[in-house]
């Protein structure tokens, strides 16, 4: 090879590299990505239920809700929520509302308010093991 061969090709070289460096658009972070595609994908359904039971510790809560329209018929069935927090205030016979978000099948709720506490009359204590029921009063 010549030496007017050489000299030709190293700085053309360098301008192929410099050109590749700067020419190509740089790929959003795949976890951007990802995201933006997730959100994308994901559907909010308002609830109306009353809360028949509450886990905390498994931040899950039981709503026999009224029918999720364009998502669910009506039924009572737990639901995880997204943070504890949602639970705090939350009882048994709560009538609540709620904002479920569905994303790939995954169903969570990330809002839940209460809208009336229903008064319960309290619950009958069981009978022992072996032991008859009181008779009713006679009429």
């Amino acid at each position: 090879m010549s030496t007017h061969t050489v000299t030709i090709a190293i700085p053309f070289a360098a301008l192929l590299v410099a050109g590749a460096c700067g020419s190509a658009p740089e790929a959003p972070p795949e976890s951007a990505e990802s995201s933006a595609a997730a959100e994308a994908q994901t559907q909010r359904f308002d609830i109306r239920a009353e809360v028949v039971g509450v886990a905390p510790e498994r931040r899950e809560v039981v709503l026999d809700h009224e029918e999720i329209v364009g998502y669910m018929a009506a039924m009572a069935m737990p639901f995880t929520v997204e943070d504890q927090s949602l639970l705090e205030d939350i009882e048994l016979g709560d009538r609540v509302t709620a904002v479920l978000a569905v994303t790939d099948g995954e169903a969570v709720v990330v809002q839940l308010d209460k809208v009336e506490q229903v008064e319960r009359p309290e619950p009958v204590p069981a009978q022992p093991e072996g032991t008859a029921p009181p008779d009713p009063p006679s009429a």
